[in-house]
């Protein structure tokens, strides 16, 4: 029962870890091409 609830607590945890990491990859993905992007318009 309680090792059923500790269970589930962690695969809640980790989807919201393996969610925010995923907000957090786009961020970084728009800032780099944010930055990308004069160095694109100045060719």
């Amino acid at each position: 029962m309680f090792q059923a609830l500790y269970a589930d607590l962690a695969r809640a945890h980790r989807r919201r870890r393996q969610r925010e990491y995923q907000r957090r990859l786009e961020a970084q993905a728009q800032h780099e091409m944010l930055l990308a992007l004069p160095r694109m318009l100045a060719r």
